[in-house]
């Protein structure tokens, strides 16, 4: 059949025509070969989208699945990692009741300080634990380990989130210093795991030293995991003269009272806060006996410990020390959780402006008495309904 085309308008609907025709052979053609009715949008558009509705909701519960699966794995890989802690830990209390048993000798109790570095390394190990190649404890940081060979933490607090169904998120792990604790060089009372560990060893190694360098003194072991009535014995023995040399922690920091306790030697005063070397320097000159205390630090200093140890040794009063400790430390924020650092006033120093804050008190009192709406609005403008963080 031959079709005769008279106009470019006639011939414009005609190739219109033979595309059409030519799209529904190619769509049938598709359906028989594919057996889907369906191959794209176009082909039924309302089926078409509720087709890709349901396999987009498929494909997320697929992924919860996947999801879910990981954390059940993140699950399993820190329980087993902490279980294995969790075993260390009591041989290591195993390992201090032996210390502290007076069967021992010398050599014994040299043994047993490197069982406990050794348990320390173990802990180590486990802190490091991975799971998929990424360390279990180390937050977000996606380096080869958690924690160095010093027990120093190396990640950050970061979260890893795994959403488990619509809305809800999980949070699949645990950072190191949530679990082992806070290793802060700038604060050295706070200690974490690994810190405690070495001081353990270090102070049951000491003993032995001491033990068998002055054979005609007994000398006494106190640590922070021994009983309280361990500890009580210890003491008592200590006040009485049986014991005339004591090793021990910082666990001796407050509640200890003995008057004949004239000399104290403290190790790696460095690490220490103002507050804890006033507290133990304090444990001796409480009787009539003239008494000293000796701070031995490690090479090289910091600026800030070297500050430290110039203020202790320059400062009796605790109330001084208190003062330098602040012009050191930093007060922190008023409004916040840091406990030290540059506060955040832009206006004044809670040291050099104590005349101007405690004005601004009075005045402050004096507009909540006298002018509370004022007062309140006040609160409102600055605080912006934060005014909870004033409250203790």
């Amino acid at each position: 059949m031959i079709t005769r085309i008279a106009s470019l308008s006639g011939a414009r609907t005609m190739l219109q025509s033979i595309q059409n025709a030519n799209s529904e052979l190619f769509r049938a053609q598709e359906q028989v070969t594919t057996g889907r009715r369906i191959n794209r949008v176009s082909d039924n558009p309302a089926d078409a989208v509720s087709s890709l509705n349901q396999r987009a909701t498929l494909r997320r519960l697929e992924q919860y699945t996947r999801n879910a699966e990981e954390a059940t794995s993140w699950f399993d890989a820190g329980d087993a990692a902490l279980a294995d802690v969790s075993d260390r830990l009591a041989g290591v209390r195993a390992t201090l009741v032996q210390a502290n048993s007076a069967a021992n000798d010398v050599t014994s109790r040299a043994a047993l300080a490197n069982q406990i570095r050794a348990q320390r390394e173990s802990i180590l190990l486990a802190a490091n634990s991975e799971r998929g190649g990424r360390p279990l404890f180390a937050g977000n940081v996606g380096g080869a380990v958690a924690y160095d060979a010093n027990g120093v933490y190396q990640g950050d607090n970061g979260a890893v989130n795994l959403p488990i169904t619509g809305g809800v998120t999980l949070q699949v792990n645990r950072t190191g210093p949530d679990i082992f604790g806070t290793n802060n060089p700038s604060d050295p009372t706070q200690g974490d795991l690994f810190q405690l560990l070495g001081a353990l060893a270090t102070a049951v190694e000491t003993h032995a030293t001491l033990s068998a360098t002055l054979e005609e003194l007994r000398v006494g072991l106190v640590h922070g995991r021994l009983s309280g009535t361990d500890k009580a014995a210890v003491m008592d023995a200590f006040k009485r003269g049986e014991v005339q040399l004591l090793v021990a922690t910082t666990v001796i920091e407050v509640g200890v009272d003995v008057p004949n306790a004239s000399l104290m030697v403290i190790e790696h005063a460095e690490r220490m806060g103002l507050a804890q070397l006033h507290q133990l320097r304090g444990r001796v000159g409480r009787g009539s006996a003239e008494s000293a205390c000796v701070l031995l630090y490690q090479q090289p200093l910091s600026e800030t410990a070297r500050a430290r140890l110039r203020i202790i040794f320059e400062n009796t009063d605790g109330f001084a020390i208190a003062q330098e400790d602040l012009k050191l430390r930093g007060p922190g924020e008023l409004l916040g959780a840091r406990q030290s650092g540059t506060p955040m006033l832009r206006f004044a120093d809670l040291i050099a402006d104590v005349d101007l804050l405690e004005a601004a008190r009075d005045r402050a009192e004096s507009l909540l008495r006298e002018h509370p709406e004022a007062a309140a609005r006040h609160v409102d403008r600055w605080l912006g309904g934060k005014e909870e963080l004033l409250r203790v």
